[in-house]
């Protein structure tokens, strides 16, 4: 470890990062406190023993009355302000759980005050905004590092996939297959939400670009180029028929094709209308075998028989699927920075599932297949 360095009555970047290591602990906070950004300040809280909740923020009357029982007591503060909180003394890293539209101006802010991020998807709006935060987080002036929260890849089932690819038992990846159900929510939240999403990038980008991003790790574990040659998206507003209305139309049922340049095919459909919990399943099939994560989706193991048939109880909801991978999550970003090692999800693979995702919503408002060259570039 270098010399500690004083500048101003300031330790330099390199020795700031030093000091981290040496605590052990890593002061977050949480921008955003709804719906995600709770679930992220519980577990933080509780469950993430290098990392210590110090503050969250949140413009919501609702959000604000929740922190005072559930965060104050425990000596957290809470701003009704972003650009409050992030001026808390000895804040080393944010999760970034505010609503979409906000999340490149929240990260971006984050970041330029060398602040680590661990930001919600989608991080950004645009490519272009996701390659712009790449530079500042590879900018030599600046020690401040960046993660997108595709919780998936570290759920342990899909992490065992991806070992498996990468030991060769089922030959290369040849086509893969995933789908994301979830029950039919007909409450004022969700026809708000599901409006805001269509806004904020569409369905694709709101919620398949978590299967993308697992096609990706899943090449990556093969050895496989992970370049799209073409995408095509399909779509329908089967219940949310608000989405079928405006500028931004959407789905609340879509299916995605992606064709890479290796030849693979990946095939992913999400729903918002499903009868019975959630439904998330995974298929890989390659040249010597399949992997299949999850295809009848239980709570847990325990089926009733009786006179009228078999009988298995469902996964409430994503959350109950992948809470576990919340926190496997935080801790791997946290371990990441404190032992300064790379983050588990690139960068890199970041813009390619977010330049997929946006070309699937664009696939399906307009009613073309979307090219690309060897480069991954637009054609």
């Amino acid at each position: 470890m270098g010399d500690l360095v004083i500048t101003n009555g300031h330790s330099t970047g390199v020795d700031k990062a030093a000091s981290r290591i040496k605590q052990r602990v890593l002061n977050f906070g949480v921008v955003g406190i709804g719906r995600m950004g709770q679930l992220h300040a519980l577990n933080i809280l509780r469950l993430v023993p290098q990392a210590k909740l110090v503050c969250a923020c949140s413009p919501a009357k609702a959000d604000l009355e929740w922190a005072e029982t559930n965060l104050i007591p425990h000596g957290v503060a809470v701003f009704p302000t972003f650009e409050e909180m992030v001026q808390f003394p000895g804040l080393d890293a944010v999760v970034v759980a505010s609503i979409s539209e906000l999340h490149y101006q929240h990260t971006k802010a984050s970041l330029e005050r060398g602040i680590h991020v661990l930001c919600e998807k989608p991080v950004t709006q645009t490519v272009e905004q996701l390659q712009e935060l790449v530079s500042i987080v590879q900018s030599s002036s600046n020690e401040a590092r960046l993660m997108v929260g595709f919780t998936r890849r570290f759920d342990e089932n899909y992490q065992e996939a991806a070992e498996k690819i990468r030991a060769g038992a089922i030959g290369s990846p040849v086509v893969i297959r995933s789908q994301g159900c979830e029950k039919l929510d007909d409450g004022p939240f969700m026809h708000s939400y599901v409006v805001n999403a269509a806004r904020g990038g569409g369905f694709f980008v709101d919620s398949i670009i978590h299967d993308i991003d697992l096609t990706l790790s899943f090449l990556e574990a093969g050895g496989l180029p992970a370049v799209p040659q073409s995408v095509c998206g399909f779509g329908t507003a089967a219940h949310f028929k608000e989405l079928e209305q405006g500028p931004y139309r959407d789905g609340d049922n879509v299916v995605g094709m992606v064709q890479f340049w290796g030849g693979q095919i990946a095939f992913h459909y999400n729903s918002r209308t499903a009868a019975a919990g959630y439904d998330n399943q995974t298929e890989i099939f390659g040249t010597h075998g399949k992997i299949s994560v999850n295809l009848v989706s239980k709570s847990n193991r325990l089926e009733l028989s009786d006179n009228s048939g078999v009988h298995a109880s469902v996964l409430p909801s994503w959350y109950d699927r992948y809470k576990p991978s919340f926190v496997a999550e935080v801790i791997a970003f946290t371990d990441a920075v404190l032992e300064q090692k790379p983050m588990p999800i690139s960068l890199e693979s970041c813009i390619t599932s977010l330049t997929i995702a946006q070309a699937l919503q664009e696939s399906f408002r307009t009613g073309k297949k979307i090219d690309f060259d060897k480069e991954g570039k637009r054609i």
